[in-house]
């Protein structure tokens, strides 16, 4: 099994109650193995778990909306500084 899948295996052991065959700390030093790309995916999976009713998500989205309509945004050129920052440093 790839660390990525025992990433996901653990997460949903974990949220079933189950089992959490990993420490904290044992999962986050197996993350810190990972590649760029494990760390994306694995980093979606989890947001996608977090996503766990519709109202919910819903809800989030509104509050960001709210936030976005007060002025809380980004330019296209900002988040390309942004961008080209963090690929600088190698994220």
């Amino acid at each position: 099994l790839s660390v990525i899948n025992c990433a996901k295996i653990a997460l949903t052991l974990w949220q079933e109650r189950l089992v959490f065959p990993m420490s904290i700390s044992a999962l986050k030093k197996e993350v810190n193995q990972l590649n760029v790309a494990e760390r994306i995916e694995l980093a979606d999976y989890i947001a996608k778990k977090d996503e766990s009713s519709d109202e919910a998500r819903r809800a989030r989205i509104e509050r960001r909306m709210r936030s976005m309509d007060r002025g809380r945004k980004f330019s296209a050129a900002q988040l390309m500084a942004v961008h080209q920052a963090l690929k600088a440093v190698g994220v």
